[in-house]
């Protein structure tokens, strides 16, 4: 097992019930490794997937009502993986990001305004 491998592992398992805040850096982590700039964003964001960290982003995305923070920072890496990895079975990322797209408080995001703009008419 490689070392980065090793470190995504522990950092899914900090997205399962430590808090809030625990859970924001986690994800905030998480994006790094799963970027595109990062040379290993493909094999990372499979190790996501194979660690469980799928299951986690979802519940923070759907679930993190008191924490906005949180919910943008799971979409996030969400993106990043259903990027990455779109053919996964172990995610459904139409599903989510169809979801996220019509929650005007996370298309506003700087980050992942890109991914929701529309093609203009006419």
């Amino acid at each position: 097992m490689r070392w980065d491998t090793r470190i995504i592992d522990s950092l899914v398992r900090l997205l399962d019930g430590k808090g809030a805040e625990v859970s924001w850096e986690a994800s905030n982590a998480l994006a790094k490794f799963a970027f595109r700039d990062n040379y290993l964003h493909l094999d990372n964001s499979k190790a996501i997937i194979s660690s469980g960290g799928v299951k986690h982003l979802v519940q923070m995305i759907y679930f993190g009502d008191n924490y906005l923070h949180l919910k943008q920072s799971a979409l996030v890496v969400f993106s990043y993986i259903a990027l990455h990895v779109p053919d996964s079975e172990e995610i459904e990322p139409l599903k989510v990001l169809i979801w996220a797209s019509k929650q005007v408080y996370l298309t506003r995001m700087k980050r992942c305004a890109h991914w929701y703009k529309r093609p203009k008419a006419g």
